[in-house]
Parts: structure tokens; C-alpha cells; sequence
């Protein structure tokens, strides 16, 4: 289930809104500026909407709304193609689609544990009262792994988590997952991250493979080299999978915000990264955030970097 939105709201999901809401023809009212605000305007094309679809016009993206608009939301997003610009204007849009998913999404602190809130934070129960466990950030981990084309298995996963998950993942300095309450998203997260900067990635991340990844991306091994918006790719020597395919290193996935080369520093902001308790991550719960990467450790890890080839 995705997040309610109503007058107010900001954040990348209310842009996709707009962004879906400007692309339907039938539409009476002006194009929405694009800027992520919930304001009168938004309200008013939300109800138009509503109207149009027989649902009550209360300006609130609620599960009925939701129902409806959802699949269109996706869609449009689906369909991006790659902007027409030139590629280092591409890296601050990226960068800055990182920037506010960490401004939604992350942990800042102390935050009230809430089924209905966007923040994700490190594997923990919103309602430990609840029968099904709600995840904290489920809902938006599911929008997140639907933007980015995850594998449907791996979206059913987000809305809960075990109680044993729970325990597990709190006791282990280096994050902890069963395949089942915990899918790795790490990738995930840089590709939503990709389609909502308006980069298109046929499949998305369930399409993913090496050698298509090496066709639609610059690649280079060199840290100095990396780009603003890449994705760094630690551990991800190539490998075989069961069907005999190519496909990309699975470890660790980050997206590039910053590149020092006097200090030797590539800064990133990383989804999925590990944040127990006892973590000196940014936010101490939040599993969005931000890293430092040495080049020396980079190269010890056999680092790759990946960066979207765009028609000029």
C-alpha cells in the first residue's frame, strides 16, 4: 500500500503524481509545475481525477485513488526516456533524486515508529501489536522496488517483517537478511533512483544483467574516474547465474554525489546500506544514507562504476 497524500505533502512520490497527472490528455485544467509540492493546484487536478474516475473529489490519494492512479503513475514512469541533455547536467539530476530520497526516505533521528510513515528505517516493526507486522517504510520500499521494475516476488516482501528478522537484523554489526523479510535492494534503490531523474532502464532492475548494463552504461574500474550520478558497484566481479547468464555483482550497489580526487574520496548515498542500532550510519536507523568511500578500499573491492549513455 502507498503512502496517503494530500495538500502539503512533498517528496519525489507527489512529483511522480504530477508528472502523471500533466500526462493524461484528457485534462482540463493547466499543466502542473513539476516540483514536488502538494499545493492548490496539484489539490485541483487530483480532483478532477477523481471525478473522472467516479471516486469521491476529496483531493486525498487515498487506497481508492490510489487504486486508479497507481497503475498510471507507473506507467509514465516506465516510459521515461533518456533527457535530451548533455551527460553532466544528467549526474546532477540523478544526484539531486538521491539527495531527496534521503531528504523523504531516511532516518534523521528521533522519528515515531509509524505504519503510515515514508521513513525506512533499519528492519523494524511499525506496530509490534499488529498481526502482520507492518515494516517501517514498507509502503514506501514498495513504491520504491515498482518504480525501479523489481521482480514482483521481491515486492510482496516489503510491507512486513518476521519478528525473527527483527532480532536478527538489531544483533548483527553488518546488517542481516533471509531472502525473505529482507531483500537486498541496493541496486533497487539506484535504479528507482535512475527512473525517477528520467533515465530509462527497459525491464528495470529485473532485467538487469551485466552485459546489457555494459551496452546502456559507461564502465570504468578507476575510482578518479567516477562520475556524479554513477553507480559504484563494490564486489561485483561478474558471474554466472543458473541460467547461464551474465549478471552483475550483487553485494553492493551506491550512487556517486561527489568525487574528491585530491583526498581520494568518492562520497556516496547508498540504499539499503547497513544500519542497526548500534550503527554510526548517518541517522543511527536509517538505511538510506550517506558513505565515504577511499579509493584504496574501492580498488581492494574490486569496484566498478556504471554511468547511463545518453543521446546528445
Amino acid at each position: 500500500m502507498r503512502p496517503m497524500l494530500r495538500f502539503g505533502s512533498r517528496g519525489d512520490l507527489v512529483l511522480n503524481v504530477q508528472r502523471a497527472l500533466n500526462a493524461r490528455t484528457s485534462s482540463k485544467l493547466p499543466s502542473l509545475t513539476e516540483d514536488g509540492i502538494f499545493g492548490a493546484l496539484t489539490a485541483g487536478k487530483v480532483k478532477e481525477y477523481q471525478h473522472s474516475n467516479q471516486l469521491s473529489g476529496d483531493a486525498i490519494i487515498g487506497p481508492k485513488t490510489w487504486a486508479k492512479l497507481g497503475p498510471l503513475v507507473d506507467e509514465v514512469l516506465k516510459n521515461l526516456v533518456a533527457v535530451a541533455e548533455n551527460e553532466r547536467l544528467a549526474g546532477e539530476r540523478i544526484v539531486s533524486i538521491a539527495n531527496s530520497a534521503l531528504a523523504s526516505f531516511g532516518w534523521p533521528g528521533k522519528v515515531t515508529l509509524n505504519p503510515a510513515s515514508p521513513r525506512i528505517a533499519a528492519a523494524l516493526c511499525a506496530d509490534p501489536d499488529a498481526p502482520n507486522r507492518p515494516r517501517q517504510g514498507g509502503r514506501t520500499l514498495q513504491h520504491i522496488f515498482m518504480i525501479a521494475g523489481a521482480p514482483g516476488h521481491y515486492i510482496h516482501r516489503c510491507p512486513t517483517i518476521s519478528k525473527e528478522a527483527e532480532h536478527k537484523w538489531q544483533q548483527s554489526a553488518q546488517g542481516w537478511r533471509n531472502g525473505h523479510d529482507l531483500p537486498a535492494w541496493c541496486g533497487i534503490f539506484a535504479f528507482y533512483v535512475y527512473r525517477c531523474a528520467g533515465i530509462n532502464l527497459p525491464g528495470g532492475w529485473a532485467a538487469h544483467n551485466y552485459a546489457s548494463a555494459t551496452k546502456r552504461f559507461h564502465n570504468t574500474a578507476q575510482p578518479k574516474e567516477a562520475r556524479k550520478g554513477s553507480i559504484g558497484v563494490i564486489d561485483g566481479i561478474p558471474e554466472k547465474n543458473e541460467e547461464g547468464q551474465w549478471v552483475m555483482g550483487r553485494n553492493h550497489h551506491f550512487l556517486v554525489v561527489d568525487n574528491d580526487p585530491g583526498s581520494g574520496v568518492v562520497n556516496s548515498i547508498d540504499g539499503n546500506c547497513y544500519g542497526p542500532l548500534q550503527s554510526t550510519v548517518e541517522g543511527n536507523r536509517s538505511v538510506i544514507a550517506r558513505r565515504r568511500y577511499s579509493y584504496t578500499d574501492l580498488k581492494a573491492k574490486a569496484a566498478y562504476f556504471l554511468f547511463p549513455k545518453l543521446s546528445d
